[in-house]
């Protein structure tokens, strides 16, 4: 059976495409083309965003720890605003919810909302983590996926699933097909942090983790698992 209610995990970095600048928004275009097409498959789709392009929080150690992550928060709800205009300029209707309010600039999330703008047929993207130092938008996406009532999530990354070891530092790194959630905590494998981990546990919401540039074959991974690796 297909899920058809799914949430994206988007990094911050990838929105740049490996470039020198902030955004790569031909390229953010074409990621935002392959999710509308993915959509029109009948699915209701939301976006966490993070916030590393524009600000990460370890590279800027001469700013307080706490301070640091109220500028990282700041920045997903910008690349959130960011996506949005990119779905504006393909002609489909997108939304941004955000953890906090900025009356005149974005609103603000709620189980209503979501509800809402999910029966309008627009995707939802969820800015500013949760509005909390301290948490990451792992925390966000796994928190906005119990709230939209999402069967699954889904990491977009740079490889094609979790390994046991960095397969960029070791050739012998293998590839998960599948891995429960208590494996992901016990091997500390690099998936989401644990507390995300265990709030996806907790509320049974699979995990997939999928490579980024193969976004035009989504529906198929979602539904084979294959060039993916399951958490469940």
């Amino acid at each position: 059976m297909k899920q058809k209610r799914v949430l994206l995990k988007l990094s911050g970095e990838a929105l740049k495409n490996k470039n020198e600048g902030i955004i790569d928004f031909v390229y953010l275009k074409d990621i935002c083309k392959k999710i509308i097409d993915f959509k029109k498959l009948g699915y209701d789709v939301s976006i966490v965003v993070g916030g590393g392009n524009i600000w990460r929080g370890r590279d800027n150690t001469y700013i307080n720890s706490s301070l640091s992550d109220k500028i990282g928060i700041l920045s997903t709800t910008i690349n959130s605003l960011i996506l949005h205009s990119a779905f504006n300029e393909l002609n489909f209707q997108s939304v941004v919810l955000n953890s906090f309010k900025a009356e005149g600039i974005v609103g603000i999330t709620s189980v209503d909302k979501i509800e809402k703008y999910f029966k309008e047929n627009k995707i939802i993207i969820f800015g500013g983590g949760i509005g909390v130092v301290g948490c990451s938008t792992d925390t966000a996406a796994a928190l906005r996926a119990i709230e939209s009532n999402s069967d699954v999530i889904i990491k977009l990354t740079n490889v094609d699933g979790v390994y046991n070891k960095d397969p960029k530092k070791h050739y012998d790194a293998i590839k998960l097909d599948q891995v429960s959630y208590d494996e992901v905590i016990k091997d500390n494998l690099n998936v989401m942090d644990i507390g995300s981990i265990e709030m996806c546990k907790e509320n049974s919401i699979k995990i997939i983790v999928m490579n980024i540039n193969k976004l035009d074959d989504i529906e198929n991974i979602l539904i084979s698992g294959k060039d993916s690796t399951i958490v469940s």
